[in-house]
């Protein structure tokens, strides 16, 4: 049971990989909005507190390893939407 539950985290955290990576190729994060990031955080964390309450390390690791993916996802999502492109340089 605990490696279908390592399978569940793997794909979940590729799946938020593949979408960082077009993210960060593509410069724009337009799609996802900051309330599925939120409630993302909300549900790794559940994920984290119920693995430590019932001491099952592949719950709570493959939920904090989802969380870190989330936070990469953040910060790529905030750096496209705040930073400041100079259109006037031409190359």
């Amino acid at each position: 049971m605990d490696s279908l539950r390592i399978a569940s985290g793997t794909t979940a955290c590729f799946s938020v990989a593949l979408q960082i990576w077009k993210n960060w190729r593509t410069k724009s994060s337009k799609d996802i909005s900051h309330g599925l990031i939120v409630l993302a955080y909300i549900s790794t964390s559940l994920g984290i507190a119920y693995g430590v309450c019932l001491d099952k390390s592949a719950i709570y690791g493959s939920n904090v390893s989802l969380l870190g993916t989330y936070i990469i996802l953040h910060c790529i999502k905030f750096y496209n939407d705040y930073r400041i492109v100079d259109d006037s340089v031409e190359v």
